[in-house]
């Protein structure tokens, strides 16, 4: 038993090592803090995305726009009825 205790005792790594090692270690969990971070971060973002998919209603968006620019959908509507005629009548 006192010849493993004097092995250990004469076997001890230098303070650099150590030092190295330390710093090694610090540098690998601050750089798996910080991936893990950004990964909250992008699914808090992915999160927020699929929210906001889920709560798109196309019908409200539509109706909404027309509620809100009457004359802007008239014109088109005229626009377009104009045109069509247009294309089918010189058809014949």
């Amino acid at each position: 038993m006192r010849q493993e205790a004097e092995l250990v005792a004469t076997y001890t790594m230098p303070e650099s090592l150590v030092e190295k090692i330390d710093n090694a270690r610090r540098e690998a969990a601050c750089g798996i803090e910080s991936a893990a971070s950004a990964v909250r971060s992008a699914a808090g973002g992915l999160d927020k995305t699929a929210e906001v998919i889920r709560s798109y209603h196309p019908a409200e968006s539509v109706s909404r726009g027309i509620r809100n620019h009457p004359g802007v959908v008239l014109l088109c509507g005229i626009a377009t009825g104009l045109f069509l005629g247009h294309r089918f009548r010189s058809k014949e």
